[in-house]
């Protein structure tokens, strides 16, 4: 079973109740934490349940969380009874190992109930701090078998992390009865990403969904740093009659990237893509849906870094109901944006090359 949640302020609240139900076990992995009123309340709880005896594990990226968390956060944790790590520790010295982060959000409660989604745990996501307007972004909760695969994410980073513990499984995976009781037409199907194999997982799944399009694909994506095969399959199924549609932020995070997002935008109009500005303020989603069968909700943005050099998650819906609850979300998000009109004026020799520099960089952004 599936729910998804446009207001993270909701879903955040439903974490909460299946917090305060965990039996067994409670596992965290995000790119982002920031202590505020998100963060305490959870922490709150997972302290409680760790005296209780819950197996409490955290892992937090180390460069993600640099400028939000105290340097020995893991003991601060481990204090709590909280077995915590911070992914990849960050050296200020230049290093190709550290372009590899751990951008994945996972959370699982007893093998059974997970989530994951594009919000990271702090306060801008639940509206509680006003960084760029609003900020938009989701969570999806998944019950049941489905939850199997968010599990095993989890674990193989940390027995990766951990090489040194026992890596059976066996005892965190969803408890029969429970996940028997749970039942709900079409699949679910979590899956993760890494720099460290052969194939990039998550491109190939987009570009799927973009090629094997019928009747439409929409997009939700903070930033759009895209290789050619990945532009030119959007612009491919525009022409072919496809209604493709993507909304990006109208307020940047980082200014230097969204130039460089708003760079591709021509190309993509001229070719039938529809492209929006989310006017309201800043999106942080990550989500695809095609032909109301297929949905993807996860931690991949378009861009080189999600695509290619982070570790990431995600989940396919195929067939499944919240397809429908993911496509209201999309019909309000068109409502409050802007269609993007490419201007007229003549851009300057250095403006172009200021661009072409981007592009240069843009593996590294």
């Amino acid at each position: 079973d599936a729910r998804y949640y446009a207001d993270c302020k909701a879903g955040w609240n439903r974490m909460l109740e299946d917090l305060r139900g965990a039996e067994r076990f409670i596992f965290l992995e995000y790119f982002i934490i920031r202590e505020g009123i998100m963060w305490n309340a959870v922490l709150d709880i997972l302290t409680e349940k760790a005296a209780a005896g819950v197996d409490v594990r955290l892992l937090y990226d180390d460069f993600g969380c640099i400028t939000c968390l105290p340097r020995d956060y893991v003991k601060q944790m481990e204090a709590r009874g909280i077995r915590c790590t911070a992914f990849n520790r960050y050296r200020p010295v230049y290093s190709v190992v550290m372009n590899h982060r751990d951008h994945r959000k996972i959370f699982v409660v007893d093998g059974y109930i997970g989530y994951t989604g594009g919000a990271n745990m702090s306060d801008e996501y639940i509206g509680e701090w006003v960084r760029f307007g609003d900020w938009k972004d989701n969570f999806v909760r998944l019950e049941g078998e489905g939850v199997r695969g968010l599990t095993l994410l989890f674990l193989q980073m940390w027995n990766a992390l951990h090489p040194e513990e026992d890596a059976d499984i066996a005892r965190f995976l969803p408890p029969p009865e429970r996940a028997a009781a749970v039942r709900c037409p079409g699949y679910v199907q979590p899956y993760g990403d890494s720099p460290m194999d052969s194939e990039v997982l998550a491109e190939n799944v987009y570009l799927n969904i973009i090629t094997q399009a019928v009747q439409y694909v929409y997009i939700f994506s903070p930033y759009l740093i895209t290789d050619y095969e990945m532009t030119r399959a959007l612009c491919l199924a525009a022409k072919r009659g496809v209604d493709v549609r993507l909304v990006c932020p109208a307020v940047p995070d980082k200014k230097i990237v969204f130039q460089l997002t708003k760079s591709h935008y021509p190309e993509l109009i001229d070719n039938g893509v529809k492209v929006y500005s989310y006017t309201p303020g800043f999106l942080h989603s990550k989500t695809f849906l095609s032909d109301d069968r297929l949905a993807v909700v996860g931690s991949v943005n378009m861009d080189y870094r999600s695509l290619t050099l982070h570790f990431e998650n995600a989940c396919l819906f195929v067939d499944h109901p919240m397809a429908e609850e993911v496509k209201q979300d999309f019909l309000q998000t068109f409502e409050v944006s802007q269609p993007v009109v490419p201007g007229k004026k003549q851009e300057n020799f250095l403006y172009r090359f200021w661009l072409g520099i981007l592009r240069l960089l843009s593996p590294l952004m």
